[in-house]
């Protein structure tokens, strides 16, 4: 930025006596600088004249007028040094070049008649008073002054001189003209950052009539009444300053960066931001970095709150063409992998009402290790305010993988009816053997109409706590109750124990004609899992896998986000999800559990270490470990065993239960009570 302002000319005159010929300045290796400076002798004789004024400040009397002028003007006097010229060309506002010149002591260099010395004088008030040269304040100008200032504050000592020099510059006067009314702007607030106070632009207004009778609409909530303005005109395309008042009537804080107007983020630091928040990162590590970056924490030109608030704008955008940028980069995803799968679901006037997508290997992970998934929705993760649908499973590692995504027009059956429909077809065909959700009865409804041989079984989690919600004084008033109740839902190893305990808990607990009890029988064949021990259901009892990824997509969207911000957090997450998977499969080939971490001196393990990868193996330990509690009673050796907990194990069972396992020595069959294997795929 280039501020033209006007400025007056300094000037100092003084008297001599001395005749100084021609041939003194037409000298060999002559120059203003040095005689200025000392490096020449002046001429034999020359006095310096000198006279104090009422205040007793020194002021020089001289026929000869000293202009000192800025920027890059031409010099006025062509018989100036070349030296002195160059340097003046190359750095117009390096102020260190005037360091060592003594403005009371300049010498007087040709002799000037009174009437001439008088004319130069009214000639220099009459400059003065009209202002009528200019001199340029550059970015360069600016950064010298923020530099000193930075200096300042970390006590290294500074030139007096060029920083009052620099300081006068910055101080808006009258008659000063800008480009535009934003360099104004810029000009002001930074010279009221280095005065102390805050800046805002009150009205503007244009108007071709010389009388200005309408009333001006403020901006500006008043706290102090100050009265410092400074008022610019347009004219001609120059905005000139026609108004300035520069006395407060409050205390200032000089280079405070809490004012309004100084808040202050570069683009450099807003590319920084986007940057960061495609990686996800929290708010804290984004302000941490930019700190650092700008030497600590009081050196940002601005908060927490600030950066919080430019993060959740960048994607906040609203388009009339997000619809278009989700084909292009479903588009994009088919022509980078035939495999991916992507559809729409249009209503009556050919507007999207649902959309499906599947990534062309989470595809390929499907038929290998589709068998159970998890379906749940939420909201708040989009700006339409669609409900999110993710298709979540288990990877072969027992790590939560997402196999689709969708967002649907509404929690409605024939929605979902839709959206099975479409993973279906994404999937070659193939349906899920099991599947877990929670109570939506719309879900319910829709998934025996596509997935008509899959097991559907209800969150326990979302029945627990419905059970806690609503019967939480219920079981203050009966004391063991709701311990009971726990034990017979998680420990029931046949549906008749189950059954026949649940009957015999209410008519102890007399808690019968309770509706929530009542429902919960009705309903049980969904969520009790007795019920569904036989069936495949790995490492999972509750919908915590879907609800997890929802918060994982939480973390990177929200409400405010389009379409394809969405997708890119999605992309981001499925990116990681492979990363980590092919970490584990690069571990199952060169990595094998060393001798020291084995629990025991069982074959078994050793054998379930070369079947199991190391995920599922770790599994199996756990398993592994909590056997060790058990001990064993021959029913029918060779053929029934009976497994108990041991008498002097130190936690203790709520009700002692016996495990049967059956053996075929002949086919080396083996089958327990509880169907683990049956379940998890686990011994």
């Amino acid at each position: 930025m280039v501020v033209q302002v006007e400025s007056r000319i300094y000037s100092a005159s003084f008297d001599t006596d001395i005749d100084i010929q021609d041939e003194y300045f037409t000298q060999d290796g002559f120059t203003y600088t040095g005689l200025l400076l000392g490096a020449i002798q002046h001429p034999p004789g020359y006095v310096v004249q000198q006279r104090v004024d009422d205040c007793g400040n020194e002021e020089m009397s001289n026929n000869l007028q000293s202009n000192m002028e800025f920027g890059n003007r031409k010099q006025s006097n062509e018989e100036s040094s070349t030296t002195f010229e160059k340097q003046l060309d190359e750095d117009p506002w390096n102020l260190s070049m005037f360091d060592d010149i003594q403005l009371d002591q300049i010498y007087d260099a040709a002799p000037v008649d009174k009437r001439d010395q008088k004319d130069e004088q009214d000639k220099s008030m009459d400059n003065e008073d009209n202002t009528d040269q200019q001199r340029e304040i550059t970015e360069e100008d600016i950064n010298i002054f923020l530099n000193n200032e930075k200096l300042e504050a970390e006590g290294v000592k500074q030139d007096e001189n060029a920083e009052n020099e620099t300081v006068n510059i910055l101080k808006p006067e009258v008659g000063m003209e800008f480009g535009t009314r934003e360099e104004a702007h810029k000009f002001f607030n930074l010279y009221a950052y280095n005065d102390g106070f805050s800046v805002s632009i009150v009205s503007s207004y244009r108007t071709a009539s010389k009388k200005r009778n309408n009333e001006r609409q403020s901006t500006v909530i008043a706290k102090s009444n100050c009265k410092v303005e400074m008022v610019v005109s347009e004219k001609n395309g120059l905005w000139k300053i026609t108004g300035l008042h520069l006395q407060h009537n409050h205390a200032l804080c000089p280079q405070s960066r809490f004012y309004r107007s100084h808040i202050y983020m570069s683009d450099g630091e807003k590319e920084m931001i986007k940057t960061m928040k495609h990686c996800n990162m929290p708010i804290r590590d984004m302000v941490a970095v930019l700190a650092f970056i700008r030497g600590g924490m009081t050196q940002l030109p601005y908060n927490k709150r600030k950066v919080s608030n430019y993060s959740s704008s960048i994607n906040r955008e609203v388009t009339n063409n997000d619809m278009m940028e989700v084909l292009d980069w479903f588009a994009m995803k088919k022509k980078e992998n035939p495999g991916f799968y992507h559809s729409l679901d249009l209503d009556e006037n050919n507007k999207v009402r649902s959309v499906f997508w599947a990534d062309a290997r989470a595809i390929l992970y499907y038929d290998i290790c589709g068998d159970c998934i998890s379906f749940d929705t939420t909201f708040l993760t989009n700006k339409y305010n669609l409900p999110f649908a993710p298709f979540v499973g288990i990877s072969p590692h027992g790590k939560t993988y997402l196999f689709a995504c969708a967002f649907i027009v509404n929690e409605s059956t024939q929605s979902f009816e839709w959206c099975f429909r479409e993973f279906k077809k994404a999937m070659g065909g193939k349906s899920p053997i099991s599947i877990i959700t929670d109570q939506d009865k719309a879900m319910g409804s829709a998934i025996p109409e596509i997935f008509k041989d899959a097991v559907h079984k209800c969150c326990l989690f979302h029945v627990k706590k419905k059970i806690d919600d609503k019967g939480g004084p219920l079981f203050q008033a009966n004391e063991g109750l709701y311990e009971e109740m726990q034990d017979i839902i998680d420990k029931s190893l046949t549906v008749h124990e189950f059954e026949s305990l649940w009957q015999a808990m209410i008519n102890e607990h007399n808690v019968g004609h309770i509706k929530i009890f009542q429902d919960l029988w009705k309903s049980r064949k969904k969520w009790v899992p007795v019920y569904f021990k036989n069936n495949f259901f790995p490492f999972i009892q509750t919908t915590a896998r879907s609800e997890g990824t929802n918060a994982l997509f939480k973390k990177g969207v929200g409400p405010q986000f389009s379409m394809t911000s969405f997708l890119r957090e999605y992309q981001r997450i499925m990116d990681n999800i492979h990363a980590t998977e092919d970490q584990l499969d690069h571990n199952v080939v060169n990595k094998k559990v060393p001798e020291k971490m084995y629990l025991t001196r069982y074959y078994i393990e050793r054998q379930a270490h070369e079947l199991y990868n190391i995920s599922i193996f770790m599994k199996f330990q756990n398993i592994l470990k909590d056997v060790t509690r058990l001990q064993i009673r021959d029913e029918e050796k060779g053929k029934m065993y009976w497994v108990f907990q041991a008498t002097n194990y130190p936690i203790k069972e709520h009700r002692k239960r016996d495990y049967l396992v059956q053996v075929n020595e002949e086919t080396q069959d083996y089958s327990c009570i509880c169907c683990r294997f049956n379940k998890d795929g686990l011994l």
